[in-house]
């Protein structure tokens, strides 16, 4: 006998997306494990909001037969109090669309993990302004961290600094240093010890995106010793150049616009 989550596998447009994928020598074997994760998300799903329209799970099949969605019964309370089954939805297959299965997969646990542990926390969260699956993680994550590290006060010698589109700015604080090692997957946050004593520590943006992580020495010329982008990848000597020349200016020691 079916259940009624499995009663959708029978909805004629629901039928028409296998049938499709069926008659395009698509694996059998992978349309049912698709179909059984599916299943199982509209399960989780009606556990929050007890409505969901065929047409809502068709707009959003291609993800929802994917990813995982690892709600428990700590997140339900709150999730039903604070957003809409609609933009619960658009916010994973925006990401998934984005991304693809396997870092939404890792990306959405992180979120939801550590969601949980503030909610046994019985700390209060409010909405993120945008249901963005990365605004919603990095949201959860400035407040998970925010109740679990200490905190720490770091020396800084600058404000941010602008100039046609670039912003040089320092962590002032353990959460700020924390949270761009985290968007831009770096270990920047192992040198906070030595900040202000033998090195200093600036990030580099491109209109609001991170650009570099640079680590200087203490001297008034403030040389680079190392220098990424995201994910640690490598920078050219334009590169670097231009990190340089932006550190200056931020620094008042070349007062000069960058172009």
């Amino acid at each position: 006998m079916l259940t009624k989550s499995q009663e959708i596998l029978n909805k004629p447009s629901i039928k028409k997306h296998y049938g499709t994928k069926l008659s395009s020598d698509y694996p059998q074997e992978l349309i049912e494990f698709e179909q059984e994760i599916l299943v199982k998300n509209v399960d989780i799903l009606k556990s929050i909001w007890s409505y969901i329209s065929i047409d809502l799970i068709r707009n959003h099949i291609d993800a929802l037969e994917i990813v995982s969605v690892p709600i428990t019964e700590n997140h339900i309370e709150w999730l039903r109090g604070n957003v809409k089954l609609e933009s619960f939805l658009n916010m994973v297959t925006m990401h998934y669309n984005k991304v693809g299965c396997i870092e939404i997969d890792s990306f959405i646990r992180d979120t939801f993990n550590q969601l949980g542990k503030l909610l046994e926390k019985n700390v209060t969260i409010a909405p993120p302004k945008r249901w963005r699956l990365v605004d919603f993680h990095d949201h959860i994550s400035y407040l998970y961290l925010e109740h679990t590290t200490q905190n720490n006060i770091l020396k800084t010698i600058i404000e941010p600094y602008e100039s046609d589109g670039y912003t040089v700015s320092q962590p002032p604080n353990s959460l700020s240093i924390i949270i761009w090692g985290k968007k831009v997957k770096n270990c920047v946050a192992s040198y906070e010890e030595r900040i202000g004593k033998s090195i200093w520590i600036f990030f580099i943006e491109k209109d609001g995106v991170p650009l570099y992580t640079v680590e200087t020495d203490m001297s008034k010329q403030y040389n680079i010793r190392q220098i990424v982008t995201q994910c640690n990848g490598s920078v050219s000597s334009e590169g670097r150049k231009l990190a340089h020349d932006l550190i200056m200016a931020a620094t008042g020691e070349k007062d000069e616009t960058i172009r």
